[in-house]
């Protein structure tokens, strides 16, 4: 590529056009809801492309410099005759010739052109249609891959560049613009007489008994557009609940999708830019230049049978003559003819439903064959998955989010646990303030100090769009492999936590930074909720999703933190671990020891732990604690008197200067360890 497609991306926004990115050697795009985000800022221009490979869309219509564009797409792909119904067209009207070649246009990969036209502002702008075989028009509600851009078919490339209309982007020849405004409004639907629609359906189910039914209303209650989707060669695609997509004959799921079908109201939804000949008369209108085509009466009789007819017939001579045909409904009874529902006895190469879920179906020695997850921590963590650790606020949750995190990065045996080695990217999202003496206190006790263990200052939102993208794509440069989120409270901010579809949104990102990462493990750190004993707080839905899981309890830490394995989907729960804190003379801070090893402290020493314990516990993990607060909770906990409490936070301060934040305001407390 001549140019990155990020400086490409800021040379087009700065005419008006809003980009946006597309995958990588895809022309789909590469965010949710593009309409929306394309943009012609440039500093959300910098977030949405800080992923190098990818290609760049343009949104169609509206622009920011007082014009709309829409693009005429010359397709030749697959022997599509685009070319020759353009070269039909500029010979009625040689003034669009002329435009077109003086005009911003492209050449894109699989041989055919993009033809860039302005429309001033407040006059139509032609929808997204195809008004001839082989050209279709991005206007609208559509959008067009642009240079640098690649795909498996090769590049796409500037034969004009792009500059401002009526010097690089001309406006559109009246003639052009007649043309296509007439072609966006839908055609009236022909008028097929009753008796023609009967003799169709007779004709093709020929030794059907239709009982009290008339051949429409038979046709009606045992097939569905659907099943005619499926024998034109539509493709089907991802399922959501009883919304099905679907892409039409000739094109693939890289190139987009060409429709909705609602399997609860039979109702398909068809939204590609090109409308398919079978589409052209009926139905109605959508924002986007599509049509909305609601069941068998827009289907089946408005189009008078002509397509189905066809699919059904070649069905019908694939299948045995002695294929029983079961009709439902009033004078039902078994009968000889061709059957949509007889699925098995259909040609094995022809396209169906279940293809894909068949392809996919593993034998009893093929699922033997698959190799068990790959531990990075043995018992706890492993290799490409989601996992979250909870417990209460200042309970000794990041302590043991630390130590698995250093333990990783220098692939030492976390306590009687095997590691294997790897990256590390700690997003510290409540602050570093505290992480130094921690980190300090670990290569201390460990005698050992990580290369691979990064730190994120500050939050990332993984809630929001932009700020995700940013965190996605440094996965993907750094490849680690232990992402930790600490906490997820704070890089989630906006989200409604007991909801599902908030909660589903964040598991997704946190799985796209796994892939992201290679396969890597996203290890969230959360709080827990008013009833700890349901676990972590919020939505069900993160629990279902976590691959392990593991549970902090630390009221009594520093003295003793208990860590509990309280999941595994895959494999038995490890036993639980006790710590205490070790004080660490050089840091001032603590490192975690198994509690079966825990040394005599002094009864000085004992009583500061006892204070800080005190601290912590009513700590929200937002909101610094008050001097009387804290005086109130260490009489009520320990019987302390108010002179020793003063005297004894004194010392607590000049002995360990690490473990409590005193700087937010005076007379106010956060506990750092």
């Amino acid at each position: 590529m001549n140019h990155s497609t990020k400086t490409e991306a800021h040379a087009i926004a700065a005419e008006g056009i809003r980009v946006f990115p597309c995958r990588p050697n895809d022309k789909r795009p590469a965010i949710n809801a593009w309409p929306e985000k394309a943009t012609c800022e440039p500093g959300k221009i910098d977030i949405l492309f800080a992923n190098e490979d990818a290609n760049l869309g343009l949104r169609c219509g509206q622009t920011a410099g007082g014009y709309d564009i829409f693009v005429v797409d010359i397709d030749v792909k697959n022997d599509m005759p685009g070319e020759q119904s353009w070269a039909d067209f500029c010979d009625e009207h040689p003034e669009v010739r002329d435009a077109a070649e003086k005009t911003v246009s492209v050449s894109t990969p699989s041989g055919g052109w993009h033809f860039y036209f302005a429309v001033p502002d407040g006059e139509p702008c032609p929808r997204n249609s195809n008004p001839w075989p082989g050209v279709d028009i991005r206007g609208e509600g559509g959008y067009v891959v642009a240079p640098p851009s690649r795909t498996p078919d090769g590049e796409y490339g500037w034969v004009r560049d792009m500059w401002a209309p009526n010097e690089g982007v001309l406006f559109a020849p009246p003639a052009l613009l007649e043309a296509l405004i007439a072609r966006s409004e839908p055609p009236a639907a022909p008028s097929v007489p009753p008796v023609v629609r009967q003799e169709l359906i007779v004709s093709t189910f020929t030794g059907v008994n239709y009982g009290d039914d008339n051949p429409i209303d038979w046709a009606k209650r045992n097939f569905s557009v659907y099943d005619f989707l499926l024998r034109q060669g539509w493709q089907p695609g991802k399922r959501r609940g009883e919304q099905e997509e679907m892409t039409r004959p000739g094109k693939n799921g890289r190139d987009g999708t060409s429709a909705t079908f609602h399997h609860d109201s039979n109702i398909v939804n068809v939204h590609t830019t090109t409308i398919p000949a079978e589409f052209a008369n009926i139905g109605s209108p959508t924002r986007n230049g599509g049509y909305t085509i609601n069941g068998f009466d827009g289907w089946m009789i408005e189009n008078g049978y002509r397509v189905e007819t066809e699919a059904m017939s070649a069905i019908r001579q694939q299948m045995p003559a002695s294929a029983p045909f079961l009709v439902t409904g009033s004078g039902a009874e078994t009968v000889q003819g061709a059957s949509l529902m007889q699925q098995g006895a259909l040609d094995p190469e022809t396209t169906r439903p279940g293809a894909r879920i068949v392809d996919m179906l593993l034998d009893t020695d093929q699922l033997d064959q698959i190799t068990p997850p790959e531990p990075l921590v043995d018992g706890w963590l492993f290799r490409d998955s989601l996992a979250w650790m909870f417990g209460p606020s200042g309970q000794g949750k990041s302590f043991v989010a630390v130590d698995l995190a250093m333990h990783v990065g220098t692939g030492q045996d976390w306590h009687g646990h095997s590691v294997n080695e790897g990256t590390v990217l700690y997003m510290a999202a409540e602050g570093v303030a505290g992480m130094q003496s921690r980190t300090s206190a670990w290569y201390e006790a460990n005698g050992k100090r990580p290369t691979d263990v990064y730190w994120l200052p500050e939050a990332v939102n993984m809630y929001e769009p932009m700020s995700s993208l940013e965190m996605i794509d440094a996965c993907r440069i750094m490849q680690p492999d232990l992402i930790i989120i600490d906490t997820l409270a704070r890089a989630s901010v906006g989200a409604e936590e007991n909801s599902a579809t908030a909660a589903g949104i964040l598991i997704d990102n946190m799985d796209q930074l796994r892939t992201a990462a290679g396969g890597a493990c996203v290890l969230m750190v959360h709080h827990t909720g008013k009833d700890a004993g349901q676990g972590g707080r919020g939505s069900s839905a993160f629990k279902g999703a976590m691959e392990s899981e593991i549970e902090v309890q630390g009221s009594e830490f520093p003295r003793l933190l208990t860590v509990k394995n309280t999941k595994q989907k895959n494999i038995e729960q490890s036993r639980p671990l006790q710590f205490f804190g070790e004080h660490q003379l050089i840091s001032g801070s603590l490192a975690l020891r198994l509690s079966n090893a825990e040394p005599e402290r002094s009864e000085g020493e004992v009583l500061d732990l006892d204070m800080y314990a005190c601290l912590s516990d009513i700590y929200d993990g937002i909101n610094p604690v008050t001097s009387s607060q804290w005086r109130r909770s260490c009489e009520a906990t320990l019987g302390m008197a108010e002179s020793t409490f003063h005297r004894r936070k004194k010392v607590l301060f000049e002995a360990h200067p690490d473990w409590v934040d005193l700087t937010t305001k005076k007379g106010y407390f956060i506990p750092l360890i």
